[in-house]
């Protein structure tokens, strides 16, 4: 039974992070994830998986330092993080190769979060990096990661799709 409240907790967050994808507003969608990703962390904890929590709470840190406290330095910031998560692979890592799919989703995620100020570039590179998680999902047992990573493919391409339709649209004369 408790894997199933494990499994609740990355429910939660996937829950979460689908309903951020559809913010137009990039700083507001960061901060829903931000959150999220929190929960995603303490999901991969309670499965047992240090190198995913560890490897998400470098993102909560990454993305909240980055895009809410400083901006400025968000390069650094990210080479930062992307180092930090490569330590924690290296160490960490018990399973092979396997272990570094959280070294290439943390660089997908920084590059995205260096470009989180344009909206197109950000949410290609999100994408390809659900696809990162997809895999990760499946190597670490978390049916949760895996439905969200898929759902919020599928949910970035509706919002980038809504919102680029949007921008396209004629508007009414005053």
């Amino acid at each position: 039974m408790e894997f199933w409240w494990i499994q609740l907790v990355g429910f939660l967050a996937f829950a979460i992070s689908s309903f951020s994808y559809q913010f137009k507003d990039q700083k507001t969608m960061f901060g829903y994830r931000v959150f999220s990703d929190a929960l995603w962390a303490f999901h991969y904890f309670l499965l047992g998986a240090s190198v995913p929590a560890l490897t998400v709470m470098i993102a909560v840190l990454r993305s909240g330092l980055a895009v809410f406290a400083f901006p400025k330095h968000k390069l650094t910031i990210i080479i930062l993080s992307i180092f930090a998560v490569w330590l924690i692979c290296f160490y960490l890592g018990k399973s092979g190769w396997q272990s570094y799919l959280p070294l290439l989703g943390s660089i997908i995620y920084g590059t995205s979060t260096y470009y989180y100020d344009n909206y197109t570039i950000s949410r290609i590179l999100m994408a390809l990096g659900f696809v990162v998680w997809v895999c990760i999902g499946f190597l670490f047992n978390s049916y949760a990661e895996i439905i969200s990573s898929s759902i919020g493919f599928i949910s970035i391409l509706i919002g980038f799709y809504r919102h680029k339709r949007i921008k396209k649209l004629p508007q009414p004369h005053a």
